[in-house]
């Protein structure tokens, strides 16, 4: 064995095969994508999510979320992905849960690591979120579907408020967290995450 830690390879040994086939082993779906969604590389248990389709699949070569409403948000988050550690929630498209993704720029600025996993009967609670943001009631209600996955559209339908409410509460929202974004109002939120 090298001594010398990570800065001395063992000869003979690549170290990117090595670090793929330990990854590879994982439980865990890793995929490699662009910030178009074009699958670059998955691990076996990637490959196994994808070609099982349940909440996402691969079409001509890029990935895409089972349900169609949930695709544009899946793009979204991609595309905005950066250096730091990102997180989207999706409900299932069964209803039951949430399908989880994280995801990071990597190697380039065109190469996105995602990593993602499905829960049942999930709900992410959120730590003081509202009083750290200073939110009103309706405000965190209207942030919780949001983190949730739901649009605008599917918050007014699922409250009684009308779609100029739940826009002018996320316009609030936004402005209270100093985001522009749903993807940076989500890291702003991943720290309270419990």
């Amino acid at each position: 064995m090298a001594r010398g830690g990570a800065d001395a390879p063992e000869a003979g040994l690549d170290q990117g095969a090595l670090a793929l086939a330990w990854l590879d082993l994982e439980p865990q779906p890793h995929l490699v994508c662009t910030r178009a969604l074009e699958l670059v590389w998955a691990n076996e248990a990637g490959r196994a999510a994808l070609a099982a389709g349940d909440d996402l699949r691969l079409s001509d070569g890029i990935i895409v979320a089972r349900a169609q409403v949930h695709q544009q948000a899946l793009a979204a988050f991609v595309k905005g992905c950066e250096a730091v550690l990102s997180t989207l929630a999706l409900p299932a498209a069964d209803g039951d849960g949430h399908l989880l993704l994280r995801g990071r720029q990597i190697g380039g600025v065109d190469r996105i690591g995602l990593t993602f996993l499905r829960t049942t009967s999930f709900r992410a609670l959120h730590a003081d979120v509202e009083r750290a943001f200073r939110l009103t009631p309706s405000e965190y209600r209207v942030l919780l579907r949001m983190i949730d996955g739901h649009t605008a559209e599917e918050i007014a339908g699922a409250t009684r408020l009308s779609i100029e409410t739940v826009r002018s509460h996320i316009r609030h929202i936004y402005a209270k967290m100093g985001v522009a974004s749903r993807e940076a109002m989500f890291a702003k939120t991943l720290p309270f995450r419990l």
